[in-house]
């Protein structure tokens, strides 16, 4: 499913750089090269899902017989292959085949085989290229391609944080493809559709159609910024507050208020499949709220966790990304808004977002013009100038690193 995988590609990314265990950043990578070899469509955007069955049979293409992994791969390769992958353990897959995970780690391996950790690597490279090009010959699963615009908004912001968290540039040129092809095709005269296949769109959009692409949005200003994508942030931010925020009680219904008559009008707060659309409106609400200086956005934002401020209490962890907006409430999140030259402040960017900050919005001006919010002083005649604010209050102008550094490690 896309919408697993953009997940996914966030959560290990992060875990790379907070962690520093360049494990999780294989993991990361080893999605998007799965992302662009088998759901990326000819214009960019993004394929919904694979299935898990072919030729009647659920799992076929993806699992093995330990039989037919063995005779993928040679001998030395089996070594260390057998172990790393669960081959050596009993099936793990309805009892009778196996679908290959990490049961072992590299050093455990290596020390197990007198070999080092380097020549087991090579080993494992060579068996995972042979076992791919073997899987390749078999009949494939049924793609479902549909483009969804709320997967597709998770996935565009995955991609855009993984490309700043891992220093992978190509992964934010992805991102900003799909996020044009999502405009160029999804958003019509006003009007943001939820599905398309071809060319015919369907279907007015939902409430995690609207929030997940706000949130898509400012990742990729963040990622790489562009007023067209402001703009639109802020269209997206007032039509989640004109078309789908309950005036009265507060929170955001799922359908518009222009959606066919319903017997029941959802209001959810629970995280499922997919992350809670009123959390994720809320999130983004607070976000694009302080960088744009407009209260009103902080305040919907704050009607909706009060609305479900009990439930919050009695399951908070059915409720996570509500929590995150509540905590973005009582600590607002921090801003950095860095201009001058772009070599400089480009620099500048990748290494703060070196540190695993999940409450820190960067936003790295080029030269043209900027939205008035984001204007906190003149740039520079040379080098680079930073402002950075917490909520809607902003530090005199920084113009070195180094007090740039200090002024994070005051607080």
């Amino acid at each position: 499913m896309l919408y697993d995988n953009a997940a996914l590609l966030s959560l290990y990314a992060d875990a790379s750089r907070a962690t520093r265990n360049a494990a999780f950043g294989d993991v990361a990578r080893n999605i998007v090269d799965w992302l662009t070899r088998e759901m990326r469509a000819p214009d960019g955007s993004f394929y919904s899902s694979l299935d898990a069955d072919s030729e009647g049979e659920e799992g076929r293409f993806y699992v093995w017989s330990r039989d037919e992994a063995h005779d993928a791969v040679t001998p030395d390769e089996w070594e260390a292959a057998a172990p790393y992958f669960g081959f050596d353990a009993p099936p793990n897959f309805e009892g009778h085949a196996w679908n290959p995970r990490i049961a072992s780690p590299v050093d455990a391996i290596a020390a197990r085989l007198g070999a080092s950790p380097a020549d087991v690597q090579g080993r494992l490279a060579g068996a995972r290229s042979a076992l791919f090009a073997r899987r390749e010959t078999r009949i494939r699963p049924g793609r479902d391609d549909k483009i969804l615009t709320s997967w597709n908004a998770l996935m565009i912001a995955a991609l855009a944080r993984a490309s700043r968290a891992l220093h992978e540039p190509a992964w934010a040129d992805l991102a900003l493809d799909a996020l044009d092809a999502l405009v160029r095709t999804a958003w019509r005269e006003g009007r943001l559709y939820a599905t398309r296949h071809g060319a015919a769109i369907a279907l007015n959009a939902y409430l995690d159609d609207y929030a997940f692409l706000l949130a898509a949005l400012l990742e990729a200003m963040q990622t790489r910024f562009r007023q067209r994508d402001w703009t639109l942030a802020v269209t997206f931010a007032d039509q989640l507050l004109d078309r789908f925020e309950d005036p009265v009680r507060g929170g955001f219904w799922f359908t518009s208020h222009d959606h066919e008559r319903l017997y029941h009008r959802m209001k959810g707060a629970h995280d499922n499949a997919t992350p809670s659309g009123n959390g994720v409106a809320a999130q983004s609400l607070i976000s694009l709220g302080h960088l744009a200086a407009e209260p009103r956005y902080v305040e919907a934002a704050e009607r909706a966790v009060k609305l479900f401020a009990s439930g919050l209490a009695e399951s908070p962890a059915a409720q996570s990304t509500l929590l995150v907006a509540l905590e973005r409430l009582l600590a607002p999140p921090s801003s950095l808004v860095l201009a001058g030259d772009p070599a400089q402040t480009t620099e500048w960017q990748a290494r703060l977002e070196r540190e695993y900050r999940p409450d820190l919005v960067i936003i790295a001006l080029e030269d043209g013009e900027a939205p008035a919010a984001l204007r906190k002083g003149a740039p520079p005649a040379q080098g680079a100038a930073a402002w950075l604010c917490r909520g809607m209050q902003c530090l005199p102008a920084i113009t070195s690193f180094e007090a740039l550094e200090a002024a994070f490690a005051s607080g």
